[in-house]
């Protein structure tokens, strides 16, 4: 995790300041670390639910070089991806939404051209960064490639809504865990990037070779207070803006939920971060066979479990974000 803190100073500067800047649109991203858990049918999932209750919603397949959303939606060929915006063929992200089938819904395709897009340059990201205010949304839903690299944080780190998706295994688990600490330590990075002393203090928390290992966020912060109170109020500040929603997605039995209190107790001890667990997704076929035959809401035609747990989701997270 050590590299979370290489990175140059424009970049950081960029994704810290334009983090503050006002928006109208309410941006969720949807990410986790582990490819299977089923992000992008969550993220389908909420944002139908969105544009069922007449907000116009945008979602994005921000899986950057393994575009598959389109898929999902029944759209076979994308007539705009975002490989057209990097290479300037288009100049704002508006002019990529595609219709769907979904009323209220339009999708912005990641595309297929995976070597250029899996990998974009700083200048690249903050453009899709900046554009990503100038949709013309309600809700704008990001969702995010599995693992942890640089852009995947960046996205996740740069939206008000935080999402977690974690299937019923220990092996989730542990990613997902993994996923939110290496998000929350990318940010600290970022937001002290000028500051060597807090800096090397990050550093001894995310090297596990460290002689002088810090071993929670708690410990970091009393260790940054020695230094300069300031900073540790900034840190404070940060982890009290940084609130994750977690979703156990595929849950086969109430026992399921455990694994999501277990990412929720380790958050808070190690952490210091407010994790809030929401109602679990159940495991159901009907969804497969959704996948399958390329029907969004064949689940929801059934009137299944599946569609009543995604309602109940989105109202849940509306509610606590005060968004409705």
């Amino acid at each position: 995790m050590a590299m979370l803190i290489e990175d140059n100073a424009a970049q950081n500067d960029f994704l810290v300041k334009d983090n503050y800047v006002p928006i109208t649109a309410k941006m969720w991203s949807i990410g986790g670390g582990k490819g299977g858990t089923g992000k992008s049918f969550v993220t389908l999932g909420l944002g139908s639910r969105l544009a069922k209750m007449g907000k116009k919603v945008v979602i994005i397949d921000a899986d950057l070089g393994g575009a598959n959303l389109h898929t999902l939606l029944g759209i076979r060929y994308p007539e705009h991806t975002l490989n057209d915006f990097l290479k300037k063929r288009v100049d704002t992200l508006n002019e990529l939404c595609l219709e769907t089938p979904i009323s209220n819904l339009k999708l912005i395709s990641g595309g297929d051209d995976i070597l250029y897009l899996a990998n974009p340059k700083y200048s690249q990201k903050a453009r899709i960064l900046r554009n990503l205010k100038k949709l013309e949304a309600d809700y704008i839903l990001l969702d995010l490639g599995a693992g942890s690299s640089f852009n995947i944080l960046d996205f996740f780190n740069y939206t008000q809504g935080k999402i977690v998706i974690v299937s019923p295994y220990p092996t989730s688990v542990q990613n997902a865990y993994g996923f939110i600490k290496s998000a929350l330590f990318r940010r600290l990075s970022q937001v002290f990037s000028k500051n060597g002393q807090i800096l090397n203090l990050i550093k001894k928390s995310i090297d596990p070779g460290s002689e002088e290992r810090i071993n929670s966020v708690i410990e970091l912060i009393a260790a940054v207070d020695q230094v300069d109170g300031e900073s540790a109020s900034i840190m404070n500040r940060e982890l009290d803006n940084f609130k994750i929603k977690l979703i156990v997605n595929m849950a086969k039995s109430r026992g399921d939920m455990k694994f999501g209190d277990i990412i929720k107790i380790v958050s808070d001890k190690y952490l210091g971060v407010s994790v809030d667990v929401l109602k679990p997704i159940p495991f159901d076929m009907m969804v497969e066979k959704s996948i399958i035959l390329t029907d969004p809401l064949l689940y929801n035609k059934t009137g299944s479990e599946v569609a009543m747990s995604i309602y109940e989701v989105t109202s849940d997270i509306l509610k606590a974000s005060k968004c409705l």
